[in-house]
Protein backbone atom coordinates (compact mmCIF):
# COMPACT_ATOMS: atom_id res chain seq x y z
CA UNK A 1 0.00 0.00 0.00
CA UNK A 2 1.34 3.57 -0.75
CA UNK A 3 1.46 6.07 1.48
CA UNK A 4 0.27 9.20 0.00
CA UNK A 5 -1.41 10.86 3.43
CA UNK A 6 1.48 13.06 4.25
CA UNK A 7 2.85 15.96 1.04
CA UNK A 8 6.66 15.52 2.51
CA UNK A 9 8.66 12.59 4.22
CA UNK A 10 12.00 13.86 5.45
CA UNK A 11 14.48 10.93 6.41
CA UNK A 12 17.49 12.87 7.45
CA UNK A 13 20.97 10.72 8.18
CA UNK A 14 22.41 14.10 8.97
CA UNK A 15 22.07 17.32 8.53
CA UNK A 16 22.72 18.97 5.57
CA UNK A 17 25.69 20.54 4.83
CA UNK A 18 27.83 21.78 2.22
CA UNK A 19 28.71 18.89 -0.03
CA UNK A 20 26.68 16.69 0.73
CA UNK A 21 24.52 14.90 -1.34
CA UNK A 22 20.31 14.62 -0.85
CA UNK A 23 17.72 12.46 -2.72
CA UNK A 24 14.69 13.57 -3.30
CA UNK A 25 11.92 11.12 -4.77
CA UNK A 26 9.19 12.90 -6.51
CA UNK A 27 6.31 11.10 -7.22
CA UNK A 28 2.24 10.84 -7.70
CA UNK A 29 3.11 7.88 -5.05
CA UNK A 30 5.83 5.77 -3.66
CA UNK A 31 5.21 2.15 -1.93
CA UNK A 32 6.57 3.20 1.57
CA UNK A 33 8.37 -0.72 1.87
CA UNK A 34 9.56 0.33 -1.33
CA UNK A 35 11.31 3.37 -0.59
CA UNK A 36 12.93 1.69 3.21
CA UNK A 37 14.56 -0.45 0.86
CA UNK A 38 15.65 2.23 -1.42
CA UNK A 39 16.94 4.07 1.48
CA UNK A 40 18.69 1.21 3.70
CA UNK A 41 20.27 0.34 0.53
CA UNK A 42 21.79 3.80 -0.45
CA UNK A 43 22.30 5.20 3.24
CA UNK A 44 25.93 5.18 2.84
CA UNK A 45 26.02 7.23 -0.09
CA UNK A 46 23.06 9.45 0.56
CA UNK A 47 23.58 11.94 3.01
CA UNK A 48 19.67 13.24 3.32
CA UNK A 49 15.98 11.54 1.68
CA UNK A 50 13.37 13.33 0.52
CA UNK A 51 9.97 12.29 -1.12
CA UNK A 52 7.21 15.11 -2.35
CA UNK A 53 4.10 14.04 -3.66
CA UNK A 54 3.16 17.83 -4.72
CA UNK A 55 5.11 19.84 -7.08
CA UNK A 56 4.79 23.39 -5.45
CA UNK A 57 6.80 21.52 -2.03
CA UNK A 58 9.00 20.21 -3.96
CA UNK A 59 10.39 22.75 -6.65
CA UNK A 60 10.38 25.23 -3.49
CA UNK A 61 12.37 22.65 -1.27
CA UNK A 62 14.24 22.15 -3.84
CA UNK A 63 15.16 26.15 -4.33
CA UNK A 64 15.51 26.37 -0.38
CA UNK A 65 18.61 23.90 -0.91
CA UNK A 66 21.10 26.62 -2.52
CA UNK A 67 23.88 26.19 0.05
CA UNK A 68 26.83 25.85 -2.48
CA UNK A 69 28.13 22.42 -1.84
CA UNK A 70 24.82 20.88 -1.68
CA UNK A 71 23.75 18.45 -4.53
CA UNK A 72 20.90 16.79 -5.14
CA UNK A 73 19.91 13.42 -6.60
CA UNK A 74 16.56 13.42 -8.04
CA UNK A 75 14.20 10.46 -8.56
CA UNK A 76 10.72 11.02 -10.30
CA UNK A 77 8.16 8.63 -12.23
CA UNK A 78 6.62 8.75 -15.62
CA UNK A 79 3.68 10.65 -14.26
CA UNK A 80 5.56 13.68 -13.41
CA UNK A 81 9.15 13.43 -15.32
CA UNK A 82 8.23 15.35 -18.76
CA UNK A 83 6.76 18.36 -16.70
CA UNK A 84 8.47 18.89 -13.55
CA UNK A 85 12.33 18.03 -14.87
CA UNK A 86 11.69 21.48 -17.74
CA UNK A 87 11.49 23.47 -14.89
CA UNK A 88 14.04 22.12 -12.45
CA UNK A 89 16.69 21.26 -14.73
CA UNK A 90 18.74 24.09 -15.11
CA UNK A 91 19.05 24.56 -11.16
CA UNK A 92 22.61 24.22 -9.98
CA UNK A 93 21.75 22.02 -6.81
CA UNK A 94 20.44 19.48 -8.84
CA UNK A 95 23.04 17.24 -9.72
CA UNK A 96 21.34 14.32 -11.68
CA UNK A 97 18.30 13.18 -12.41
CA UNK A 98 16.73 9.43 -12.94
CA UNK A 99 13.39 8.31 -14.15
CA UNK A 100 11.69 5.19 -12.50
CA UNK A 101 9.56 4.47 -14.63
CA UNK A 102 7.25 1.37 -16.20
CA UNK A 103 7.73 2.76 -19.94
CA UNK A 104 11.48 3.56 -20.39
CA UNK A 105 11.23 3.56 -24.09
CA UNK A 106 8.59 6.49 -24.49
CA UNK A 107 10.81 8.49 -21.50
CA UNK A 108 14.03 7.93 -23.80
CA UNK A 109 12.68 10.02 -26.32
CA UNK A 110 11.56 13.17 -24.32
CA UNK A 111 14.97 12.88 -22.39
CA UNK A 112 17.49 13.47 -24.55
CA UNK A 113 17.57 17.23 -24.25
CA UNK A 114 18.16 16.86 -20.48
CA UNK A 115 21.55 16.51 -20.15
CA UNK A 116 21.44 15.85 -16.20
CA UNK A 117 18.95 13.18 -16.91
CA UNK A 118 21.30 10.23 -16.09
CA UNK A 119 19.15 6.93 -15.96
CA UNK A 120 15.90 5.98 -17.15
CA UNK A 121 15.23 2.37 -14.87
CA UNK A 122 12.19 0.39 -15.02
CA UNK A 123 13.40 -1.81 -11.48
CA UNK A 124 14.22 -0.34 -8.37
CA UNK A 125 17.68 -2.65 -7.70
CA UNK A 126 18.97 -1.25 -11.38
CA UNK A 127 17.89 2.24 -10.22
CA UNK A 128 20.05 1.73 -6.94
CA UNK A 129 22.91 0.28 -8.61
CA UNK A 130 23.13 3.35 -11.12
CA UNK A 131 22.93 5.47 -8.06
CA UNK A 132 25.99 3.98 -6.18
CA UNK A 133 27.88 3.81 -9.29
CA UNK A 134 27.78 7.22 -9.89
CA UNK A 135 27.70 8.43 -6.01
CA UNK A 136 31.23 6.75 -6.42
CA UNK A 137 32.39 8.20 -9.63
CA UNK A 138 31.39 11.53 -8.03
CA UNK A 139 33.26 11.23 -4.69
CA UNK A 140 36.29 10.60 -6.69
CA UNK A 141 36.11 13.39 -8.90
CA UNK A 142 35.30 15.42 -5.29
CA UNK A 143 38.55 14.65 -4.44
CA UNK A 144 40.41 14.98 -7.29
CA UNK A 145 38.50 18.68 -7.58
CA UNK A 146 39.34 19.58 -4.08
CA UNK A 147 43.39 18.98 -5.65
CA UNK A 148 42.72 21.71 -8.34
CA UNK A 149 44.53 25.02 -7.61
CA UNK A 150 45.17 27.78 -9.54
CA UNK A 151 47.77 29.98 -9.21
CA UNK A 152 47.61 33.55 -10.52
CA UNK A 153 49.78 36.73 -9.04
CA UNK A 154 49.46 39.94 -11.37
CA UNK A 155 52.49 42.31 -10.78
CA UNK A 156 52.43 43.85 -14.03
CA UNK A 157 55.26 46.16 -12.43
CA UNK A 158 58.02 43.37 -12.19
CA UNK A 159 56.84 40.85 -14.97
CA UNK A 160 59.53 38.17 -15.10
CA UNK A 161 59.91 35.20 -17.02
CA UNK A 162 60.09 31.77 -15.39
CA UNK A 163 63.53 31.43 -16.49
CA UNK A 164 64.22 34.79 -13.71
CA UNK A 165 62.87 33.06 -10.95
CA UNK A 166 65.65 31.01 -9.96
Amino acid sequence: MANTEQKTLIYPFEEPTNNNYSLIWFANEINTSEYNYTQEKLELFIDYFHIFYESDSCKKHIQSMSTAGTRIIFITNEHFGEQFISQIHQFRQISIIYIYCMNPEYQENWTKQYRKVRSIEYQLDALIDRIKIDRTRRREYDKDESLLMNFFHDDRNNEKSTMELN
